[in-house]
């Protein structure tokens, strides 16, 4: 029930189904305060049918009539002439099929707006002109009612009268091919590798290479960093193949594969579940904001949903994305801390900070540049019927990528200003967290020679941060985020989590300061308070934004301090509640808790985590085409069931990047740049 209104130009006491009772329609024949209009009545005519009763015998669309005429005074009048209502109906593109017509929807900038089957002979550029010199200014002049607001969000019309094709589309004909070489390289490696490996040791000794016995357990390659199976036919070690051996095993899919399903046992692997998990619940909270975009039949049920109670288990979704910020500057100090030498001087040390922001640049962009191409060129042809174009340029998620997409790959996208529109919009977190991730290095750096200073300075940005947060949010009607553009997506209000973490390695790897933390949590009372107030603080902050959601939509407006206030205690005590579970977990306590966590299950899940984030959109962009302008009937197990099918779609997508393109690209670096040899020589 989306563009009825705006179409809508003959008043029928039988439209009162359609549109509600409530909805006052104009008379038969309406005067028009322009005559301007009737310069249109030739467009009109290459657009509707003439025969609707022909039409109506094959669909279940409902029929209205009108037509513009001079009167004696020159204003336009509305009479009678057949045109089609926007109504999403069941089996209408098939029954446009049949009568040879052109079914076109309205697009709104987010979904469908609604369908309709006018003459081939009308054009998109037509139906936009009717919308612009017609029907918005029917509206504006009352003249036709338009109860939804559409008139000002529609952005303009689709037509389908049969699937784009891609030979003609140059640039998705690139991007295949470019994916396909890449392809062809990784399974040429695989076959080459297997070829190498089906050698005897004879074939070895005549190449001069060093043999070693069967019982040799597997071993890290020096070059690459990867844990490489030794070759158990040939006994060639790894570390003495050939240049282009080695090279060809970055590439190798079944040492790829390998590498994802390698698990290790480290004190930190409970980790790899909170990545896991607050994955999927980025997963839950994206797939429940899809019945707003698509609109649902049951619009009072979603209603009383996001009033109720069940909502608060979307709101974790939300602080997902600061459990990464954590995560990831706990990593980042744990490796820096432990590898950094105190003793290097300046140029060295200017040097090791450069590498760090060069590999972690590396890491990110081959996957991510992929998303943005694929994304952008081929998500049209991924799918096929009427709502295929919905997906052209990537969608309202990519189609800012044709113009921004070196912004995303510069890391500056959260910069954007997304109520205009962004490239791969949900990726604002992967600017915000190598903006800090470049200066947490840097405090890093601070930490192995000035180890108590730079605590102190790191507490210091933390309290700067939270009042930079309160000054910025105070200013925000925003209930939920306290403002996109300006808070919600900005390093200096997402801070917070990320020095939490670097803290709480900090206290890890301080021998005096972690001892004293054993001696404490080693009391069974002191411990329990902990774990306790954790899941307090953790299962408090989520009911921050839950009461901001229901007392928004019931219409209770915050005032300007409780969304500051809000916003730092939202930002402030996360991080609190992660780092006391991980300083005591880390320190081998949580019981059946902590060995659940980690669990060898969840080592491979979590090295997919990043891709996940990359690729969900995608996923439920398919969702959202699939469904068109038909309505979704929003239920807490529909919610369930589709964001589990997308969660599951995202992870075997995630899986084919990171054995194709991530993990041999970063593999390739490692082998390249000494990487890996790097890390060995600061070790020593």
């Amino acid at each position: 029930m989306i563009l009825q209104a705006l179409l809508l130009t003959l008043a029928a006491p039988e439209a009162d189904h359609l549109l509600g009772n409530d909805i006052e329609f104009p008379p038969l024949a309406q005067e028009i305060a322009s005559p301007e209009f009737s310069n249109y009545t030739d467009l009109m005519d290459r657009c509707v049918w003439q025969q609707p009763a022909a039409y109506a015998s094959v669909s279940t669309v409902n029929w209205f009539t009108y037509k513009m005429n001079k009167n004696a005074t020159g204003s336009a009048v509305l009479s009678a002439m057949p045109m089609a209502l926007f109504i999403p109906t069941a089996g209408m593109y098939t029954a446009c099929e049949v009568m040879g017509g052109s079914f076109c929807y309205g697009v709104t900038g987010i979904t469908v707006g609604g369908t309709t089957c006018v003459l081939p002979s009308c054009t998109e550029e037509d139906l936009d002109i009717l919308l612009n010199k017609v029907l918005r200014p029917l509206v504006e002049q009352k003249v036709l009612p338009d109860p939804a607001g559409i008139a000002a969000s529609l952005v303009g019309f689709n037509c389908h009268n049969e699937d784009p094709r891609f030979s003609d589309d140059n640039a998705a004909v690139g991007v295949v091919a470019f994916l396909s070489i890449l392809g062809f390289v990784s399974l040429l490696c695989s076959f080459v590798c297997r070829l190498y490996e089906s050698k005897d040791s004879i074939y070895a000794l005549l190449e001069g290479k060093k043999t070693i016995d069967d019982s040799d357990s597997d071993h890290e390659d020096e070059k690459t960093g990867f844990v490489r199976p030794l070759n158990r036919q040939s006994g060639v070690d790894p570390v003495d193949r050939s240049y282009i051996m080695k090279l060809c095993y970055c590439w190798d899919l079944s040492a790829a594969f390998s590498e994802l399903m390698t698990t290790s046992s480290r004190p930190t692997n409970f980790l790899n579940m909170m990545r896991v998990v607050s994955s999927v619940w980025i997963v839950y909270l994206h797939t429940a904001i899809l019945p707003e975009e698509n609109a649902v039949e049951n619009g009072q049920d979603l209603f009383e949903y996001f009033k109720s109670f069940r909502a608060y288990f979307n709101v974790p979704g939300l602080y997902a994305v600061d459990t990464f910020f954590f995560l990831s500057a706990f990593l980042v100090a744990l490796v820096g801390v432990r590898s950094w030498p105190r003793e290097a001087d300046a140029p060295v040390q200017a040097k090791r900070v450069g590498m760090s922001y060069v590999d972690r640049y590396i890491r990110i962009v081959p996957a991510y540049g992929v998303v943005i191409l694929a994304t952008y060129n081929l998500f049209m042809y991924v799918s096929s019927g009427p709502f295929i174009r919905l997906g052209k340029n990537g969608g309202t998620m990519a189609r800012d990528c044709g113009a921004d997409w070196w912004r995303n790959l510069l890391f500056i996208n959260n910069f954007d200003d997304f109520s205009t529109g962004s490239c791969l919009g949900h990726c604002w977190y992967l600017a915000c967290d190598f903006q800090l991730m470049m200066l947490g290095v840097l405090i890093v750096l601070g930490y192995v020679h000035r180890s108590r200073h730079t605590a102190i300075f790191t507490s210091f940005l933390v309290f700067a941060s939270l009042i930079a947060c309160y000054f910025i949010t105070r200013v925000s009607d925003d209930q939920l985020t306290g403002g996109f553009n300006k808070a919600y997506v900005k390093p200096w209000v997402r801070a917070p989590p990320y020095l939490y973490g670097l803290l709480a390695a900090f206290a890890y790897t301080s021998k005096d300061v972690n001892d004293r933390i054993k001696a404490v949590v080693a009391n069974t009372v002191v411990r329990y308070c902990g774990y306790f107030a954790s899941a307090a603080i953790l299962l408090g902050c989520c009911f921050i934004p839950w009461a901001a959601m229901k007392d928004n939509i019931e219409g209770e407006k915050w005032s300007k301090d409780q969304i500051a206030w809000s916003q730092v205690a939202y930002h402030m005590l996360w991080g609190i509640g992660l780092s006391i579970l991980t300083l005591i977990f880390v320190n081998g306590h949580g019981g059946w808790v902590r060995k659940m966590m980690a669990h060898s299950v969840w080592e491979p899940l979590s090295k997919l985590t990043f891709t996940v984030y990359l690729v969900h959109p995608f996923i439920l962009g398919l969702l959202k085409i699939s469904y068109g302008p038909n309505l979704v009937h929003f239920s807490s197990w529909w919610l369930t069931l589709a964001s589990g099918n997308v969660t599951v779609a995202s992870y075997v997508t995630a899986a084919l990047l990171f054995v194709f393109i991530e993990r041999p690209v970063a593999s390739t670096w490692s082998l390249v740049s000494g990487r890996s040899q790097r890390r060995a020589a600061v070790r020593k």
